[in-house]
């Protein structure tokens, strides 16, 4: 066994982590006006069993602010409501819940993101479908595609079928060049050594040979923990851009607690503001007929204290330095059976078997009781960007592996996953 308590944590930084997120919990409780009087009166040890109760605080809170919302009366309108409230001053008529206008969420991120214009939708998928279909009426030409999802490649493959899909950083440049229309995620899923920078850009399409020609670039940066990203300055060139920045806003701009579906497109651009516009309102009307905007309960889920850049900020980027001190312990340890995946600004990383002989779902599974036995919490599911650690198993023709996505928490649960590791050889 290795002796993990040297390379990690030690016994009194566990504690001292439970106490940090429990006061936490404690304080999102009180800013949102919340009374939370469960809080008070636990007791912390540094032990597996503190994984638990922190889980069963935050299913509280997020329970709580779930149900303030059902206490508007707006939540029990029917889909095609006469009228709906937005704010206490002002109101409108809406035909259907889908086509529900988000201008307060999206004054919000504007000043939250620093950009001009902004367009939300229900999820990060609708909003690359949105940003995708209008830019290719835009453009007219194959999208060059860099990108690791699967289902960002599923939704491309059905919006244009011809699209040009790229297995390298290299060869994205070379087919924007001759496009001048892409899509790249930054940083890029299961990819490694993709970053995409704005120099990149600059010497792709910025040529005194290309300089003329409009260039429209998608940028997916969901998964960037580090936010010290170039992106705004995109436009600070000498060539025509028009920059859509597009996220899940489920994943790390609510704190961990999923309280609504969202997906944010930020509209960039070097061109005059009537073209920024034009755009802007082409995704809300798409928007509108498609069904992909917020529905009205999840409007009444928006909190600006949650969403605020003090919070979100802080928790992006200690997910973000979470998951690189986990991947540091794991590649301090043997690890002989695994290859550890993992790209700068990630909010996971990847266990990807060595050997064909590794069962991943049977070692998997024995890892997740072993936690249960001790009475920890380790939890197997999608996504990323939770208070606490999760794993995942992604198993298909073309990868398989095993995700880890350590949350805002880091328990004992994590030592006993690095043991683990460390064991298989």
């Amino acid at each position: 066994m290795t002796n993990l308590e040297e390379l990690s944590l030690e016994p009194m930084d566990f504690k001292r982590n439970a106490v940090t997120e429990l006061m936490y919990l404690k304080s999102l409780a009180q800013e949102t006006n919340l009374k939370f009087d469960e809080v008070g009166n636990v007791e912390l040890f540094g032990s597996y069993s503190d994984e638990v109760v922190l889980h069963r605080i935050e299913q509280k809170l997020r329970r709580k602010i779930i149900q303030k919302s059902l206490s508007d009366f707006g939540f029990w309108n029917y889909r095609s409501p006469d009228k709906v409230m937005l704010t206490s001053d002002d109101s409108f008529r809406a035909t259907y819940d889908r086509a529900l206008p988000l201008v307060d969420i999206e004054h919000f991120f504007e000043h939250q993101d620093r950009v001009q214009n902004c367009v939300c939708f229900n999820s990060g998928s609708a909003a690359i479908n949105a940003a995708v279909t209008i830019c290719q009426r835009i453009m007219n030409v194959p999208i060059v595609n860099l990108c690791g999802y699967f289902e960002t490649n599923t939704l491309l493959k059905y919006l244009i079928p011809n699209n040009i899909k790229c297995k390298t950083k290299k060869e994205f440049l070379m087919k924007l060049k001759a496009s001048h229309f892409g899509i790249v995620e930054k940083p890029c899923a299961f990819m490694q050594e993709t970053e995409i920078s704005r120099q990149d850009i600059i010497n792709t399409v910025g040529s005194r040979h290309e300089r003329g020609r409009l260039t429209v670039l998608i940028i997916d940066d969901t998964l960037d923990t580090q936010r010290t990203s170039d992106i705004n300055s995109f436009a600070n060139v000498n060539f025509p851009l028009i920059l859509l920045k597009v996220r899940s806003g489920v994943k790390l701009d609510q704190c961990g607690l999923e309280l609504l579906n969202l997906g944010i497109v930020d509209i960039i651009t070097n061109l005059k503001m009537s073209h920024a516009t034009y755009i802007t309102e082409m995704l809300r009307s798409y928007r509108a007929v498609s069904g992909l905007s917020i529905d009205y309960n999840s409007y009444l889920r928006f909190s600006p204290v949650l969403f605020a850049s003090c919070h979100v900020n802080s928790y992006r980027e200690l997910i973000g330095e979470n998951t690189r001190k986990v991947v540091r312990l794991v590649n301090s340890v043997s690890h002989s059976r695994f290859e550890i995946g993992y790209n700068t600004g990630w909010p996971f990383f990847y266990l990807t078997p060595s050997s064909e002989n590794v069962d991943i779902r049977g070692w998997t599974e024995g890892l997740l009781n072993h936690i249960n036995h001790l009475g920890g919490y380790l939890p197997f599911g999608t996504s990323f960007g939770f208070r606490q650690t999760r794993t995942d198993i992604i198993d298909s023709k073309s990868l398989r592996c095993i995700r880890i996505a350590p949350g805002a928490f880091l328990g004992r649960s994590v030592n006993t996953l690095i043991d683990a590791i460390a064991s298989t050889n």
